[in-house]
This record gives C-alpha cells, sequence and structure tokens, in this order.
C-alpha cells in the first residue's frame, strides 16, 4: 500500500509512525555525530609527545621541602582556589615560588597548572585570585551541556554528559602552547589509563621510574579532567599504542599521599611541610545503623561512591600522620559544608556564589594556622 494511501486512510496514525521514524533516526545519527565531533576535538592534540628536559632543581639549602596537594571536585575547587588566594596576598609571593612540588587532581589539576603557567617574562601568568574569576567566567563552557545534548543523550545515559569542544577552547585560551616542562615548579599530574586499567603520575621533570612525557598543558589537562560519564576518555596515538586518558580522580582524588611520596622520592633525606587541600565534605544525617544492616546493592547503590571517595580521602591522611616513614608536618584545610547537597557540576551563578562564601569562611576560620604556614613557607 502506498504512503499517500496509508495517508488518506490512516492519517493520524501514519503522521505518528512518520514522527517515530524520524526521532528514532536522530536518536541512532547523534552518537555517530558526537564521536566525529569529539575526535575533530582530538587530532588537534600532539600526538607524539616527547620526554621531557626539564631537570629537577636542586634544594640543597633547605631542610624543608614544601609540598601542595590539592584535591578534585569540580566547581568546589574554588574553595582551595580562595586558600591560595590568601596564602598569595599574605606572603606577597606567587604559589610556584612557595611550593617545590605540586600535585592536583582533576580541578586541582587545573589549578596546579594555572598557577604555574609563565608569561612572556618567565613569571606567573594567573594569581589565585584571577583563578577564582576563571571559575566563574568559564565554567558553563568547561561544563557545557546545551538543550538539544540533553535530550539526545538523556542527560548523560546514551552517552558523554558534557561536550568537549568549548572544554577544550577554554584550557588553550589559559595554556595557550605552553609544555609540561615550561611549568614554573615541580608538577605532577594523575590520570587514569582506561585500556590498560593502569594509573599514571605525570611529572613534568626528568626522573627515573616516573613519567615525563612532555605533553602540551591543554592537552595533558583534557585526559586529566575527564571524569567518566561526563566527559569522553581523551584518545592519544602513538604509533599502533593508544592512551586513552580519564580522570586521574579514579583512583587518587585526594592526593596528598602520592604528593609526599614522589617529593620523597625527588628530594630524599629531608623534612617536609605538606599542605593538603580539600573541596569540601558535604555534612549529612548520620547514616542509622539499623538501616545499614539491612540494606542491599539498591539502598548502597546511592551511598557507594560518595563513601569510596570520602574514605580513600581520609584514609590518606591517616596514612601521612601515622605510617608516613619521613618527617611531615601536614597542614590540612577543608570544611564541612551544611545545607547544600554537594554537585561537583553545577555552575549557575547562585550556587558558585555561594561556594565563594564557603571559599572565604574556610579562610577566616583557618586565618591564624594559615599567617603560621605562610611563615613557614617563606622560610623552608
Amino acid at each position: 500500500m502506498k504512503l499517500k494511501t496509508l495517508f488518506v486512510k490512516y492519517p493520524y496514525l501514519t503522521s505518528i509512525s512518520i514522527v517515530f521514524l524520524i526521532v528514532i533516526g536522530i536518536y541512532v545519527y547523534y552518537p555517530f555525530q558526537q564521536r566525529n565531533e569529539i575526535f575533530s576535538v582530538y587530532s588537534h592534540l600532539d600526538q607524539n609527545p616527547k620526554p621531557g628536559n626539564r631537570l629537577l632543581p636542586p634544594k640543597d639549602k633547605q631542610e624543608y621541602i614544601r609540598i601542595l596537594a590539592i584535591e578534585g571536585g569540580g566547581v568546589y575547587g574554588l574553595l582551595p582556589a580562595h586558600v591560595l588566594k590568601y596564602i598569595e596576598e599574605k606572603s606577597g609571593k606567587p604559589v610556584c615560588e612557595l611550593f617545590d612540588v605540586i600535585m592536583g587532581t582533576s580541578t586541582g589539576a587545573i589549578l596546579s597548572v594555572l598557577l604555574t603557567i609563565p608569561d612572556q617574562n618567565n613569571k606567573p601568568k594567573y594569581t589565585a585570585a584571577e583563578g577564582i574569576e576563571i571559575y566563574r567566567k568559564d565554567g558553563q563552557n568547561i561544563f557545557y551541556n546545551p538543550w538539544y545534548h540533553r535530550i539526545l543523550t538523556l542527560n548523560g545515559v546514551l552517552g558523554p554528559r558534557y561536550m568537549t569542544t568549548k572544554r577544550y577552547e577554554v584550557f588553550k585560551v589559559y595554556a595557550g602552547n605552553t609544555y609540561f616542562d615550561q611549568l614554573l615548579s615541580n608538577v605532577i599530574i594523575p590520570a587514569y589509563e582506561d585500556t590498560s586499567n593502569a594509573p599514571l603520575l605525570f611529572v613534568n621533570w626528568k626522573q627515573q621510574g616516573l613519567l615525563d612525557l612532555n605533553f602540551m598543558i591543554s592537552d595533558l589537562l583534557m585526559g586529566a579532567v575527564s571524569t567518566p560519564g561526563y566527559f569522553p576518555g581523551v584518545v592519544f596515538g602513538f604509533g599502533k599504542d593508544q592512551f586513552v586518558l580519564s580522570d586521574g580522580g579514579v583512583f587518587a582524588n585526594n592526593p596528598s599521599l602520592a604528593a609526599a611520596l614522589v617529593a620523597m622520592k625527588a628530594y630524599p633525606n629531608k623534612k617536609y611541610i605538606l599542605v593538603s587541600l580539600g573541596t569540601g565534605t558535604v555534612k549529612g544525617q548520620d547514616i542509622s545503623y539499623k538501616k545499614v544492616v539491612g540494606w542491599g546493592a539498591l539502598q548502597w547503590g546511592e551511598e557507594i561512591i560518595g563513601t569510596l571517595i570520602n574514605s580513600g580521602m581520609k584514609f590518606n591522611n591517616v596514612l601521612l600522620e601515622k605510617a608516613f616513614p619521613f618527617p611531615v608536618d601536614i597542614y590540612y584545610f577543608d570544611t564541612d559544608i551544611t545545607g547544600l547537597k554537594k554537585i561537583f557540576n553545577d555552575i549557575s551563578p547562585a550556587y558558585l556564589l555561594r561556594l565563594n562564601k564557603e571559599g572565604d569562611t574556610l579562610v577566616k576560620k583557618n586565618q591564624k594556622q594559615l599567617n603560621e604556614l605562610v611563615t613557614r613557607l617563606l622560610n623552608p
């Protein structure tokens, strides 16, 4: 039976069928279109990074090695940014001159890089205060999720929740053509290699046993800040081999222990000052033991991710305080947040304003300890 005849005989049913087929066609086509967009971005990445040539700066005259570790947490990176802003203003020096080893995970990697990128005079290009403004200005481009993408991926069910082109453009704007070994301090960036299930630590100096591939910073950040399910894994090709990098928060959302161990390897037989910056813990209601003992997969499914991340972060601190084999003085700055659900990808102006207020409160509550820390950082 011809379509015209069907349409005359069953107009409503035929119209609904045609619309249904068009919708199905769009949903089938869109993933292929998205893959093309993703790989179009990846075609601009440096596909053959060389080992870096930067040597580890000597610290013979220092008694203490100063270590900075910044947790992952999306827009909650505003909290450590406020702490670093205070440290810079109080000391009169940039972060890259106050810390000998810097490691950040995910949003912490962005801050680590941002505060160590050189300008044309080989001075820090950005301050922590400018970093706070960048979160406000460009958060919507990093977490770019237009209405049609939300519909056609069912808000991340059928593909990565966020598109990736604008994110790459943001990294290029702020990092330019800077390479990893050009940063103004010793920087460590964790990432996860998806195809081999391997945790990776990238360092920007030459050291045996550590991964010193000299990526362009914008490219490395693309992989190191790609939370699974939210952003696509980032593909780098090396001849027949490939890296597929995802967010280092998969294994090291709190990078303090890893940072301390790498610093100890880089600068052995020293004392260590570790500054660990958290990205906020949402203080909810205590869970009754009567409920927990009866939980199955459904109930734990709602809690397990947060439980794993929070317990892992706390365990790192326990190991550093109780079991670390060398003298380390730990300064940990974080805050319990009440009355606010932790949504690491909420870039609405009202939410960012609230986080900025939390950052100010965090600094005020710890001002005495921060002042003590600044004195020690200036005299290592």
